[in-house]
């Protein structure tokens, strides 16, 4: 990819307009693994939608984003957390299910609450995330049981995984 093309996919991630955000990282994801090394660099820009780079970088899958992943689970943003959390499961990474567990609340869906994307990365994992999950159907936390009960409905249908982005 030439260097004007990568210029422009920052230079959309930099917009104000969520929609040119957006644009942004769907032609990052549609670059590839060729797109990682500058997404990985404006993780590190003030005041740059980290939310947005983790979400490119969890669907690329490239596993130079490992630390990256694991660093946005500390942020105090829930997007960020919920997309590094979707990243290191998209990896298949050793610490996926935990932080999958420890963001199953983070980001819901606007549209539908019980969706989160830890929701559909536990229901991707199946049945190595069954097990913790089916522990959670009992959590004091309502948001939580819910979003469980919604993951293991989702294993058991793994086609409604997929109907919306996360």
């Amino acid at each position: 990819m030439a260097k004007s093309d990568y210029e422009q996919i920052v230079a959309s991630l930099r917009s104000d307009d969520v929609l040119t955000q957006n644009e942004g990282v769907e032609a990052a994801i549609q670059t590839g693994s060729g797109a990682v090394p500058e997404l990985l660099r404006l993780l590190d820009e003030p005041g740059f939608p980290r939310d947005q780079v983790l979400y490119a970088l969890a669907q690329i899958g490239d596993p130079r984003a490992v630390d990256a992943f694991l660093a946005g689970l500390e942020d105090p943003n829930e997007r960020v957390r919920s997309r590094a959390a979707s990243g290191l499961a998209k990896l298949g990474h050793p610490q996926a299910l935990a932080a999958c567990l420890k963001t199953l609340n983070d980001a819901p869906d606007a549209l539908h609450l019980d969706v989160t994307p830890s929701v559909r990365a536990l229901a991707r994992m199946g049945l190595p995330a069954a097990a913790a999950l089916r522990d959670l159907l009992i959590d004091p936390d309502e948001n939580t049981r819910l979003h469980a009960e919604r993951a293991l409905e989702m294993m058991k249908a793994p086609h409604k995984t997929e109907t919306a982005q996360g």
